[in-house]
């Protein structure tokens, strides 16, 4: 027999030896426990949905600011590197 086997084959003699009531406790406290780890998954993958929205909306926008710099002077940049169209006052 394998480790699981064994492991499954102990739990179920352990639950062969349970009243009633002691199995309907256990149902109730793994109900509960499956509860949690549902809510705690539906709230991550509301996060994972949100930082998704976030990320295409920075794409959209880098994208935007991608294909419009060469109208923006001040982001100009050439081979001597960047050119200032503004004066610079010392």
């Amino acid at each position: 027999m394998s480790g699981a086997s064994i492991h499954i084959t102990a739990e179920r003699n352990v639950m062969n030896s349970m009243t009633l009531g002691e199995v309907k406790q256990l149902n109730a406290e793994l109900q509960q426990q499956i509860q949690e780890v549902f809510e705690e998954l539906a709230h991550q993958v509301q996060e994972k949905d949100s930082l998704a929205s976030q990320l295409h909306v920075r794409h959209v926008a880098i994208e935007q600011l991608l294909k419009n710099y060469s109208k923006l002077p001040c982001l100009q940049v050439g081979r001597t590197g960047m050119k200032s169209h503004l004066p610079i006052n010392n």
